[in-house]
């Protein structure tokens, strides 16, 4: 029995031997794989990789922005570009305007393409049909780009059906803090969630949602009385139940694309072998109902529809599907993108708005000044204000380059060995542009890390390149470009035109109706997910115009205008 007993253990300690020494081999092959393309390649300066995870341990703070940005101190000082390998997978970081000049525009054939991970896959509607114009890539990124641009957002239809719904929306947001918080504290993001669904989801399907579907905010506990709590769903219209499904998808699809995923960036077969994170498996099912829901809702407007009088956007791209040749996964594509776009970036601008005017009376008085200057306080602001605001505006470019929302901007993906800023770049690659980093660098902007908007007013290069950045997105740079809103080039976004204006307008509704005060238990440093939000705004806002809000209400926007220009 002793001999079979010691007979096993060395048949078992000779099979993990070779087991352990075959990984060993592996591991040392896949290094010497690395470290000979780094031979052979031009690539450009970074550390030296560790065999099977890269670099990993230098992304390890949670905050890819601050980690991203630290490399640069000893790598990418000089160029502005620096190269890394997350596992298997080779990276290039750059936070200089000339080098995203090139890659916006002289490079965009070759790199005009996302990394495929696992957040991208499944996101995707029904995987491998259509990924949305944030992913695809290709005959499908340009049709469903040209779709968006050229029917959708055009600008008759931003003034005579979108707008109105922007001016609603804006005004249900006051209407209801005035009713219900005047003088009163509320943490005013699930207040802008609401505001952001209905805005998209009105323009969208026509679904909507109310304020008082959440019930009463609790200060104390920075929380509901209704929203999320059990049975919540039961006491919904079935347009609000489909609008909260949103809310919900969108949160769970930013929480996806934001949480490290190994099974990215290592080679097969280690990463089948590693857990899937359990944020997926939520997704996953999502995911499905999802489709299901799409389905329905493009069957019913179907059946239901009427040329001659399209409801939404729904509707709209029925009408377009045969003349550009859309399949249906295509048409959910474009309209689930619109409703993702349109949901946590909106949000996370106004609230760093709110969040700065709390914090800053001063610079709070000056804009309310502005307001009252231009518009007055016997009616309510319009976007076609907007053009008469440079402080106002001058103000949001600030916000956007002292609180980038996306810091940095989502990957691109090398489609063939290309070259940038003088090195190669393989086929594969990741490339990440670090807009954060760039709007801080001491060498392009003068005191960068004080929040001053006179900067993009007092003419000179800040001015030029902060107009352009808000009006001409689209148009090729010869020169660089050290400030983006909207990226720029082919990949820039579409809604731009409709990013801007919503901005002022809600906003600037928000600022001319109230006195805004944060409470001292805000927390307003920025958080690390992938969309940059205060940590916790917790807000007084108190009327302030002489006239009653119940009067302003009764004047309806003046549509129509040059503001999209």
């Amino acid at each position: 029995m002793v001999a079979q007993s010691k007979s096993f253990a060395r048949k078992a300690f000779n099979v993990l031997s070779k087991i352990f020494g075959a990984s060993a081999a592996l591991i040392l092959a896949h290094w010497v794989t690395i470290m000979m393309k780094r031979a052979r390649k031009k690539l450009p300066p970074g550390p030296m990789p560790l065999p099977l995870i890269g670099n990993l341990p230098l992304m390890a703070s949670g905050n890819p922005a601050e980690d991203f940005g630290n490399v640069f101190k000893k790598y990418g000082k000089e160029k502005g570009i620096y190269s890394i390998w997350m596992g298997d997978k080779l990276a290039v970081v750059h936070h200089d305007p000339e080098i995203d000049r090139e890659l916006q525009f002289d490079r965009i054939l070759e790199t005009n393409a996302r990394p495929k991970t696992e957040a991208e896959r499944t996101i995707n509607y029904s995987v491998g049909h259509c990924e949305g114009i944030h992913s695809a890539e290709g005959p499908q990124w340009k049709k469903v780009r040209n779709v968006l641009v050229g029917d959708l957002l055009k600008v008759n239809n931003l003034n005579e059906k979108i707008l109105p719904i922007q001016d609603r929306e804006g005004r249900n947001f006051i209407k209801h803090v005035y009713e219900k918080y005047n003088g009163k504290v509320v943490g005013p993001r699930m207040l802008l969630k609401v505001t952001a669904m209905n805005t998209s989801l009105q323009t969208v399907l026509g679904a909507r949602l109310d304020y008082e579907d959440l019930g009463d905010y609790q200060p104390g506990t920075d929380d509901w009385t209704k929203y999320d709590k059990p049975g919540f769903e039961k006491t919904l219209s079935k347009s609000a139940q489909t609008a909260f499904w949103f809310f919900r998808y969108i949160d769970q699809t930013f929480v996806c694309l934001a949480v490290p995923n190994a099974r990215d960036v290592f080679p097969w077969p280690i990463s089948a072998m590693i857990p899937q994170p359990p944020e997926f498996k939520k997704f996953h099912k999502m995911a499905e109902e999802r489709n299901a829901l799409w389905k329905k809702i493009i069957n019913e407007h179907r059946e239901s529809l009427n040329p001659s009088e399209p409801r939404d956007w729904v509707d709209m791209l029925l009408l377009s599907q045969d003349k550009h040749k859309l399949s249906d996964p295509e048409l959910t594509g474009a309209l689930m993108d619109t409703v993702i776009a349109t949901s946590d970036t909106f949000i996370a601008l106004i609230e760093w708005i709110l969040a700065y005017v709390c914090a800053h009376p001063e610079i709070q008085k000056k804009l309310q000044e502005e307001l009252d200057r231009v518009v007055g306080q016997d009616r309510l602001v319009e976007a076609r204000d907007q053009l008469n605001c440079p402080y106002f505006q001058a103000f949001i470019k600030e916000i956007l380059r002292f609180y980038p929302i996306t810091p940095i901007n989502p990957p691109r993906r090398a489609i063939v060995d290309t070259e940038l800023a003088g090195y190669d770049i393989p086929k594969d690659t990741w490339i990440f542009q670090h807009w954060g980093s760039m709007f801080r660098r001491p060498d392009l902007w003068k005191d960068p890390d004080t929040f001053r908007p006179e900067r993009f007013m007092e003419g000179g290069e800040d001015q030029e390149i902060g107009d352009a950045a808000f009006k001409q997105p689209t148009a090729h740079r010869k020169e660089p470009c050290k400030y983006v809103a909207f990226s720029y080039g082919q990949r820039s976004c579409p809604g731009y035109r409709l990013g801007r204006v919503s901005a002022f307008l809600q906003s600037a509704m928000m600022i001319q109706c109230f006195d805004w005060e944060m409470t001292a238990d805000s927390d307003v440093s920025a958080n690390t997910r992938l969309i940059v939000f205060p940590k916790k705004l917790k807000s007084r806002a108190t009327y302030r115009l002489k006239k009653p809000m119940e009067e302003l209400l009764k004047t309806p926007c003046q549509p129509g205008g040059g503001w999209f220009d």
